[in-house]
């Protein structure tokens, strides 16, 4: 899937919000296959400190041939967690979830908003000349889960597809 998105962006100036029925399947069968994709946009509501967080986890359904996503908005705080050996450092970031949901069942359209919100970011990365680095802005990252695949956007852009993707999902 990924020399798909690579060769396509080489052979054509690539539109994000068209993608071929083939494409969409090829991205669904290598996740039914095993793979996964983790979707994750941070804001800058607190600054240099960073903000809240979300998360979507593309993944296959247990048992069934079809896609889901697991949730998880994560509250951004100025406050340090306690060090790493602390008993207290898993209440620490238990506590900062907002909002958690598993395998929400995915229909047509969200596989589709998926799929489109790793071609945009992937398209971004590799057409930004210049990175920006900065304390303050959007950081956004896609990683599938065995980390062949991985993009780190700080300063980046605002990702309408993944927040078409978060709106369909109800992720305020």
């Amino acid at each position: 899937m990924i020399l798909a998105i690579l060769n396509s962006c080489g052979e054509q100036p690539m539109n994000t919000n068209i993608a071929s029925t083939s494409e969409i399947e090829s991205f669904k069968e290598s996740i039914l296959l095993g793979q996964s994709f983790e979707l994750s946009q941070q804001d800058d509501s607190l600054g240099e400190w960073g903000g809240n967080r979300v998360i979507i986890q593309i993944k296959k359904m247990p048992k069934e041939k079809e896609l889901c996503a697991d949730i998880k908005k994560i509250k951004g705080t100025k406050e340090p967690p306690p060090p790493s050996h602390s008993p207290l450092l898993q209440a620490y970031y238990e506590r900062l979830i907002s909002q958690e949901s598993s395998c929400i069942p995915l229909d047509k359209n969200q596989v589709d908003l998926a799929y489109r919100a790793i071609l945009e970011l992937t398209k971004h990365k590799l057409n930004d000349p210049i990175p920006q680095f900065s304390q303050f802005g959007l950081i956004n990252f896609i990683t599938n889960k065995d980390s062949t695949f991985i993009i780190h956007d700080h300063s980046s852009i605002k990702w309408s597809n993944f927040q078409a993707l978060k709106k369909s999902l109800n992720i305020k």
